[in-house]
């Protein structure tokens, strides 16, 4: 699933940034960062509070920040924006 995600995501993308969500099922950073990467520049890390703030910090007026993945990192999504 991840792959088809890739292939949209990254067509547009100017660049991507992966993060794992921590949980013991998610997909290993490496294998997602490298089907991404046939598609756009990536950024691979651990740390989803750190990815979120890399994208938004370099996202200009008009961008669009997508966060997808699992209902885990949407969580964490939440959490880190709700606290911003």
């Amino acid at each position: 699933v991840w792959a088809w995600m890739a292939r949209g995501c990254g067509r547009g993308g100017s660049w991507v940034v992966v993060a794992g969500c921590g949980h013991r099922r998610a997909a290993g950073l490496g294998r997602v960062g490298a089907g991404m990467g046939r598609y756009a520049p990536v950024e691979v890390g651990p740390d989803p509070e750190r990815a979120f703030g890399t994208a938004m910090g370099r996202a200009t007026l008009g961008d669009l920040v997508l966060i997808t993945g699992s209902v885990f990192l949407v969580g964490r999504a939440i959490g880190y924006f709700n606290n911003r």
